[in-house]
């Protein structure tokens, strides 16, 4: 399985194909290979995507942001994400309440799952995903607790296996 990473402005891309992992960091390439036993890094490094057979068309994106309140932020996301266009966005430390988290909206985007403290300030942690996916809710709120352990999850419905998507 092909797939590739890239860990430059927390976006990640994995590819459908099945024979390699690729790592991009700030725009190197590296090949991961791994089996059952094993994961090794090779060393190396492109600066050029073709050159390791990734295809960019048929790739997943995650955005992951520590966003540290989304309130005063969103209109900034928004921007950001015209570019970028995720399929998942994890947003942790959001700061919402549960009822403002609910009417907070992101173009394109709907609000998969979320957690929000209910005594503290800050914290909480969410995962939208782009409106054309379909998903299931995971209820985690018995294993969640404020400070300690922040977590929710959806079940990305995709052929021919379901994805489990968390957020911590």
């Amino acid at each position: 399985m092909a797939k590739s990473i890239t860990n430059n402005n927390f976006l990640s891309a994995y590819t459908k194909s099945q024979e390699d992992i690729y790592v991009n960091h700030q725009n190197l390439y590296s090949k991961l290979n791994y089996n059952s036993d094993d994961i090794s890094l090779d060393r190396e490094y492109s600066n050029n995507r073709q050159d390791k057979g990734v295809n960019i068309v048929d790739s997943f994106r995650v955005f992951h942001q520590n966003i540290r309140g989304l309130k005063s932020k969103i209109d900034e996301l928004g921007l950001y994400l015209l570019d970028v266009t995720p399929h998942i966005i994890y947003l942790t430390e959001h700061h919402l309440k549960d009822h403002e988290i609910d009417i907070m909206s992101i173009s394109q985007y709907k609000l998969g799952a979320k957690y929000c403290r209910l005594n503290l300030k800050y914290g909480g942690v969410s995962i939208y995903i782009l409106d054309s996916l379909t998903y299931d809710n995971v209820n985690l709120i018995t294993y969640s607790k404020e400070q300690d352990l922040e977590i929710c999850a959806i079940k990305l419905r995709t052929q021919p296996k379901n994805i489990i998507l968390l957020c911590i």
